[in-house]
């Protein structure tokens, strides 16, 4: 299963960061981006299902 890590810009748009195949991973990453980027990360699955919002 592919997990794809989004980030947030100012006008709320979700973008592309990368995708995994490990969740732990994938949550690792995007907790460090939201971290290093100020902005809000989804991670969503390859169905388009929403997994976790992660918070700067």
């Amino acid at each position: 299963m592919k997990i794809f890590v989004e980030w947030q810009d100012r006008w709320f748009k979700f973008h592309r960061f990368g995708y995994y195949h490990n969740r732990l991973s994938a949550y690792t990453v995007a907790k460090s981006q939201a971290k290093a980027k100020q902005t809000k990360v989804r991670l969503v699955d390859s169905n388009g299902n929403l997994l976790d919002i992660i918070h700067p």
